[in-house]
């Protein structure tokens, strides 16, 4: 396709082809969430770039009009791959958040078993020093 854009660098169908492969195979075999972006932007500039080329001869009408769908098309996967992430982050923080939280409860419930223990503990000393008879004066 290079080659062909070399030879004919107004020729239409090389960008449409480029764009549709791009789209098609490279974004969706990219490495990383990044790269898929980027050949995704890079295919939305091949489909303007077919757009611009064809000149609005009829005979490319129907390409042109599904470049100008698969380029809203891109702009909505990139969007909707924005905000994935972006809830991700969030429900990583919300998780974490929860994690801390259910630390503190736990931390806390175990103190006020404790306390209650102590206090428990003490009742029972108490009660049991009251039942006690008193001890009886040493003998002269």
């Amino acid at each position: 396709m290079d080659e062909a854009k070399k030879h004919e660098p107004k020729r239409a169908e090389a960008f449409y082809n480029e764009a549709i492969l791009t789209e098609e195979y490279r974004a969706k075999r990219a490495p990383n969430e990044d790269a898929q972006v980027a050949e995704f932007e890079k295919a939305k500039r091949m489909y303007q770039s077919f757009i611009d080329n064809a000149g609005g001869k009829s005979a490319y009408a129907d390409a042109v009009k599904v470049s100008k769908s698969r380029i809203q098309d891109i702009n909505d996967t990139i969007a909707f791959m924005k905000e994935s992430k972006e809830i991700a982050k969030q429900q990583a923080e919300m998780d974490r958040q929860m994690k801390e939280q259910e630390a503190a409860d736990k931390k806390a419930a175990a103190e006020a078993a404790a306390a209650d223990k102590a206090a428990a503990d003490k009742a029972a000393a108490d009660k049991s020093a009251a039942e006690k008879p008193p001890a009886k004066p040493a003998a002269k």
